[in-house]
Parts: C-alpha cells; sequence; structure tokens
C-alpha cells in the first residue's frame, strides 16, 4: 500500500522538479544571491516532499 503511494508521489516530483529548478535558479540569479549547496539541496528535498504530499492529499 505505502509503495502504491510512493509511485503516485514520483509522478508529480518528476513533474515539480525542473519547474522548482528552473524558478529557484532565476531567482537566486535576480537577487545575485552566492549559491549554497547545501541550502539549496535541503530546500529542494523539502519542496519536492511537500509537493508529493500535497499531490496525495489533493487527488
Amino acid at each position: 500500500m505505502i509503495r502504491m503511494y510512493l509511485e503516485a508521489m514520483v509522478i508529480y516530483i518528476l513533474m515539480g522538479a525542473p519547474i522548482y529548478l528552473l524558478i529557484r535558479y532565476l531567482y537566486v540569479k535576480c537577487k545575485k544571491q552566492q549559491i549554497q549547496w547545501i541550502k539549496e539541496s535541503l530546500l529542494f528535498l523539502f519542496v519536492m516532499f511537500c509537493i508529493g504530499v500535497a499531490s496525495q492529499t489533493i487527488i
């Protein structure tokens, strides 16, 4: 049962990842901030987790 939820989540995570990466890249470049890879990696994982949970909650 858990595997079924995870498989459904992966589809939305894969759709959301390029959109998030593009928006985040443009935001960081626009603000002229230095990229902190650990912070950005953790933020990416958190946002992908939120997308996955939201996909299972809403749909």
